[in-house]
Order: structure tokens, then C-alpha cells, then sequence
């Protein structure tokens, strides 16, 4: 589809030591053919160039490394690939490639190896590899140490001690192997996470990219369309706003409250502003003849003229039970939904993610796959392939939702969900 024109992608890195990495990936998309970026920017220049609504950065953008920004942007994209601590995925526009060292176990380090020298003859076409040897920790087994007993006559012990003595020097020696194995895995650990990034760079080259670039990208623009939130509600406005851009046909740019109020008076009337949460901005417009259009189980949304108001209250105890069994019921809804509303151009994704979709609608209706709040990421897993799951699990996920004091992430789970899906093309159109 694309052989006759060229995307353009944003590069917004980290300012750690990874940094470097985000130049490889830079460079290695210069060499793809039809996909192109401009030098990398850091968050803060990103940040920076939401002076005005005209400055917005539009288009795809990959939130490169472990900053703040990618850590915020990650709670909102659907993971393709996780292994090793090595992990990117999309949702929308807005990618995020990251890797964690953390999550590669000092026990694991063997194995890490083994995976990159697999992989070297594949990706060798993009960079010189260099065959690793880590090493796991190494634990020699022992027998139990021969210890004298209260009841023991002298005769017993003069018997145990050559016994003990033998078993106390197997110990030492034992944890002296253990312990030099576990100083040479930490010293080979020191660069671990550079051998992640040489892997995850390359792997992202050769399978993520084309994929996400095929991602809709193409929006009506009309006026431009706003979302309106406060700072701490920043990872469910990236979540309202990568739901637009997946399943939706217009463009929509975020504004901070206080950008929102920088830029007020050089807003049109006709430009459309959803506001997310109870910010100052929200309440000064809110009217009590305000028509909500959906008011279940303290999620609200609902709009007058061109302002929308999306909005959830803290659920009381006695409220759980309803929303739990709304969450479960609307879920199933919104799995189908997803796959009507999901524009792809790779009918290989189209079939992975309906086999995915299919394997959660028989053996996990209470789950919601876009952009899971982590409680529930953290007990089905993220990777793509780990989705075949049990019924016990799903009531597991459940149980584990009726212990969390506030439920208000899956609420805005739920509701952005039921915006964009029913009340957002109402809203746009009227």
C-alpha cells in the first residue's frame, strides 16, 4: 500500500543513557525504505512545543527509552512484544519502545544469552553482534551439616565431628561458587541493558515498525478537536486520546489545564473540547442543564454545544458489586466493538488479534485487553501469546478488582471506552 509514499515518524527520547540507542533506532529507519524521522527530540523539547494548538506534534510518534514520558505513555498502548524486559506496542498514533534490565532476573541471564545468540544471524544485517556469555547463578547442592545435639554424650560427639567438620567445609566451599557466581552475574549485568536495546532496536526494525506505521494515520481534521485534563490525570487522557486515533476518523491534540488556558482566546467556538475530569475549566462550563448521555455506576459523559464532559466519581462500597458486574458484562461489548472499529492494512494482525480476541471472549469475558490498568496486566500477562487464559484466572483478575479501595482507573477503563465507541460520533456531529 505504501510503495509510492514516504511516513514520517516523531522520535521523542529519553534523557538517560539509552539515549544512544534511539540515534541507532534513528538511523536504521533513515535505511527503511518509505519511512522516514527527523533527528530525535527529547521529552522535554517535545513537552515544549505544546505552546500552541497550530505547534501540536500530529503523526505517529514512538516514546523512545525510560523516561517519564514513555512511562506514562506506556499505560496506554497495547504491548505487540515483551520478552526479556524488552517491550514495544501501540495504540493509535503513539508507540513506546522500552527495555528494563529489571526484568531479566540474575537467574536468568543464562538464558538472556542463549535468546541473543539466536537472533544474531537474523538481525546481523542492521549492526555487528557480538556473541554474549553470561552466566546464571550456579547453586551446588550440599548434604544437611552434622550438628551436635543437647542429647549427644561426649562419645556421640567425638563421633560427629570429623563429620561436621567435612559438612561445614562443603558449605563454605558451596557458597563461595555461589557467591562468585552471583559477583560475576552482576558484573555482567552492568551492560546487559545496551545488549537489550541492540536486540529490541532491531527487532522493532524488522517486525514493529511496518506494522505500526500501517496503523490508521489518515484523520479528519475539521476544527481541531481537544482534550482538556489535569497533569494527574495525564495517562487517561494519552488513553482517550490513542482510542480516538484507533478507532475513530478525527484528529484530536491534548491541552493541559493550563495550557488549555494559555491558549483559550485563540480557540475557536467551533472547536471541539472534551473535558476530562473535574478540572477548574470544566466547572466554570458546566451547566445544571448539561443532558448526560450516559450516567452509570459514577462514570459520566455527556456535552452542550461543543463542550463534552467526561468524568467519573469514587464508587462507595456499596456500588462495587453493580459496576463490577457492568465491568464484566460491557467488556464482551467492547472486544467485538474493537474489532469492528479496528482499521489495519497487515492482514496478519487482523488475524492475530482476532485469534486473540476470540481466545479472551471464550476463556476471559471479564477481561478489557486495550490499555489495562496494571493490577490487571500484571495477572494475565502483556505479550501478545500469553493470552490463552483459563476461567479461573479471569475470576482471579475480578476478585483482585473488588479488593482495590479505588476503582476509579477501571472506571475511566470502562467509560473512555463507552465515549468513543457510542458518544463520540454523536458529539461530533452535533
Amino acid at each position: 500500500m505504501f510503495e509510492n509514499e514516504t511516513q514520517t515518524v516523531m522520535i521523542v527520547k529519553s534523557a538517560g543513557k539509552e539515549a544512544q540507542y534511539a540515534q541507532l533506532l534513528f538511523q536504521l529507519i533513515s535505511k527503511t525504505p518509505n519511512f522516514e524521522s527527523s533527528q530525535p527530540v527529547t521529552e522535554s523539547e517535545y513537552k515544549a512545543s505544546f505552546s500552541t494548538i497550530d505547534n501540536i506534534p500530529k503523526g505517529k510518534v514512538i516514546f523512545f527509552g525510560n523516561g517519564k514520558e514513555s512511562e506514562t505513555q506506556g499505560k496506554s498502548v497495547n504491548w505487540q512484544h515483551d520478552c526479556f524486559g524488552m517491550k514495544y506496542g501501540w495504540l493509535g498514533n503513539r508507540c513506546v519502545v522500552v527495555a528494563e534490565p529489571d526484568d531479566v532476573s540474575l537467574e536468568q541471564q543464562s538464558a538472556f544469552a542463549d535468546y541473543y545468540n539466536e537472533h544474531i544471524e537474523t538481525f546481523k544485517k542492521f549492526i555487528n553482534f557480538k556473541k554474549l556469555h553470561y552466566e546464571g547463578i550456579n547453586t551446588k547442592s550440599i548434604d544437611d551439616v552434622v550438628m551436635w545435639n543437647e542429647e549427644d554424650s561426649t562419645a556421640d560427639k567425638i563421633a560427629k565431628t570429623p563429620a561436621m567438620v567435612i559438612a561445614f567445609s562443603r558449605y563454605l566451599l558451596a557458597k563461595g561458587i555461589e557467591g562468585a557466581s552471583k559477583v560475576a552475574a552482576m558484573f555482567e549485568r552492568s551492560e546487559l541493558w545496551e545488549r537489550q536495546y541492540e536486540l529490541l532496536v532491531c527487532e522493532f526494525i524488522l517486525n514493529g515498525l511496518p506494522r505500526f506505521m500501517s496503523n490508521i494515520n489518515d484523520k479528519v481534521a475539521k476544527d481541531q478537536t481537544i482534550i482538556v485534563y489535569d497533569i494527574k490525570d495525564a495517562e487517561y487522557a494519552h488513553l482517550l486520546h490513542n482510542l480516538i486515533q484507533q478507532y475513530s476518523d478525527y484528529e484530536v491534540a491534548e491541552y493541559t489545564e493550563k495550557m488549555f488556558v494559555d491558549n483559550a482566546k485563540s480557540l475557536s467556538s467551533k472547536n471541539k473540547i472534551i473535558f476530562l475530569g473535574k478540572t477548574k475549566s470544566s466547572k466554570e462550563r458546566w451547566l445544571d442543564t448539561h443532558r448526560h448521555v450516559f450516567h452509570e455506576n459514577g462514570m459520566r459523559y455527556g456535552w452542550i454545544g461543543n463542550h463534552a464532559f467526561v468524568y467519573v466519581r469514587h464508587l462507595e462500597r456499596n456500588e462495587r458489586d453493580d459496576f463490577i458486574a457492568m465491568y464484566k458484562r460491557k467488556t464482551k461489548e467492547f472486544e467485538h466493538l474493537a474489532k469492528y472499529y479496528t482499521k489495519r492494512h497487515d492482514s496478519s494482525i487482523d488475524s492475530t488479534a482476532a485469534t486473540v480476541l476470540d481466545a479472551v471472549a471464550v476463556h476471559a469475558p471479564s477481561l478489557l485487553l486495550f490499555g489495562l490498568p496494571r493490577l490487571v496486566q500484571s495477572a494475565i500477562g502483556t505479550g501478545v501469546g500469553e493470552v490463552g487464559i483459563v476461567g479461573a484466572v479471569a475470576n482471579k483478575i475480578i476478585n483482585s478488582i473488588t479488593a482495590v479501595a479505588d476503582l476509579s482507573g477501571y472506571q475511566y477503563q470502562l467509560l473512555l471506552r463507552e465515549f468513543v465507541f457510542n458518544g463520540l460520533p454523536k458529539f461530533m456531529e452535533a
